[in-house]
């Protein structure tokens, strides 16, 4: 008798149980003395995978196959907190800078050697126990800006626009409010994508101003009505719709009257120029009260990695211009208009002031230039470029295609005549010139790298590649430049 056997491929789905039901059966267990496998049947999960937690051969908290990651969660969470951070205020990271950062950070718990960097595949591992971290396009906002969004400045704005709306009997008319849109539209510059959290709707990112631009003016009022725009383009007639217009005034905070409107994560670029980040990075990176010490380290590590990629943010300064006078107030104001004209004529004044002095100092020039002859003017000290530059393009080459012995002496002249002009702040710290050696004789257009010393009492500067083995300056990196560097080697 032929007998078939039939089979069956069923397809199991993977780690079909929660982590929780994992844990109450681990608990059942240890605090019940119940049998694994009752236990296991009891609350559906693998009989093998409950005997290996209650016999200690893989942790309870231990929620994936594979490996362990290469930091604990408290390190990790810190990391997290670290890169949400200076997202928030502006500087946030991108991806192969989150790679490096997470390297130098392995690095100095001594989880990892320098010579065995991680990959892009941890960077997957990490998104996969961080869902709520992933790439954001953030959009531009310029430094200007960033120093005026601070909370007093906020404050100050909604107080006096609540005093115009009571003055002017403005609270339930909305027809009467307007405001005018002005967008600078820009192709040139696109900010990459920075890793932050899953809630931050609004990402930033700090550029420069940038020269060339298309501006669009727009205007409408708070009951949904709008001007036509200065310029006219399908996709901006069609963002002057009445449910976008009334929907702005309303997210701004202008009608309805709403200062709540602007949270605390949106004044967060301000805080590099306010001083104030420091204690902020100290108050995010300490949440836990009670760390391990491993976690201090990691801690003090993220807080100095925060200094340095701001150390270079310079403190607002308190300028004299208009913005100072009419800035979140009622230009049709008596006190305003006042405050409007005192400035103007300050300005005149201290313009006519400056011409004066400028036309003075001319006249002195030329009295001083008319008693000196030709030849005494021809010797005053110019600052002249250095042999590299574009000047030597002008050098007349020879039949052979190599310089006359004219022109070569000229050149050589002429290097040396500028060296001498350079001050000594401006010259390398190793060859004590401005330009190195090896580009004296060439008479191409070369770029001579330069970077400066990081030891706060040296701050000279080093020629890259040529006085120095190190080429390239990685952002975040430190550089010392040769005589330190044989100073530190020596202690």
């Amino acid at each position: 008798m032929l007998r078939i056997k039939f089979t069956h491929n069923i397809k199991r789905e993977y780690r079909a149980y929660s982590p929780s039901k994992l844990n109450n059966a681990y608990m059942s267990v240890i605090e019940n003395n119940t049998p694994v496998y009752k236990a296991a049947r009891q609350f559906g999960v693998p009989l093998t995978t409950l005997r290996d937690r209650v016999d200690g051969r893989v942790s309870i908290d231990t929620v994936r196959s594979g490996p362990n990651p290469l930091f604990s969660l408290e390190q990790e969470a810190k990391l997290v907190i670290h890169i949400k951070f200076l997202a928030e205020v502006g500087y946030g990271y991108t991806r192969s800078e989150v790679i490096h950062l997470a390297n130098d950070y392995a690095v100095h718990l001594r989880l990892r050697d320098a010579n065995n960097p991680l990959s892009k595949k941890w960077i997957r591992g990490f998104y996969s126990r961080w869902p709520t971290m992933h790439s954001i396009q953030p959009s531009s906002l310029s430094a200007q800006r960033a120093r005026c969004t601070t909370a007093v400045c906020i404050e100050k704005y909604f107080k006096e626009l609540n005093r115009i709306y009571v003055k002017y009997d403005l609270t339930d008319k909305p027809w009467a409010i307007y405001n005018v849109d002005e967008k600078g539209l820009n192709t040139e510059h696109k900010p990459p994508k920075v890793i932050a959290g899953a809630d931050l709707k609004n990402v930033q990112a700090i550029t420069s101003n940038r020269s060339a631009a298309i501006t669009v003016l727009g205007c409408g009022n708070a009951a949904g009505s709008c001007i036509p725009p200065y310029f006219v383009g399908k996709a901006y007639t069609q963002a002057l719709s009445h449910n976008n217009i009334v929907s702005a005034f309303r997210k701004s905070g202008v009608y309805p009257l709403n200062p709540d409107v602007i949270t605390e994560r949106d004044t967060a670029p301000s805080l590099p120029y306010q001083g104030k980040l420091q204690e902020k990075q100290q108050q995010q990176a300490l949440t836990d009260v009670q760390v391990h010490s491993n976690l201090d380290q990691a801690s003090q590590f993220l807080v100095e990695r925060g200094g340095e990629i701001l150390q270079n943010v310079k403190i607002a300064k308190v300028r004299r211009n208009i913005s100072k006078i009419i800035g979140g107030r009622a230009i049709t104001e008596d006190e305003v208009f006042s405050n409007i004209k005192a400035f103007k004529d300050e300005s005149e004044r201290i313009k006519g002031k400056k011409n004066s002095s400028d036309e003075k100092r001319k006249l002195v020039k030329e009295k001083n230039d008319a008693g000196k002859g030709k030849a005494q003017t021809r010797k005053e000290k110019t600052y002249k470029r250095p042999a590299s530059s574009v000047d030597n393009i002008h050098a007349q080459p020879g039949t052979s295609g190599v310089q006359s012995k004219k022109s070569k002496k000229q050149l050589i002249d002429s290097s040396s005549s500028s060296e001498d002009e350079v001050s000594d702040e401006e010259k390398c710290c190793k060859c004590g010139k401005f330009q190195p050696e090896e580009l004296k004789h060439c008479v191409s257009i070369v770029f001579t790298k330069w970077a400066q010393c990081d030891n706060s009492a040296c701050g000279h500067w080093t020629h890259l590649g040529y006085c120095t083995p190190v080429r390239i300056i990685r952002r975040d990196s430190k550089f010392y430049c040769p005589h330190c560097s044989e100073a530190q080697h020596e202690e």
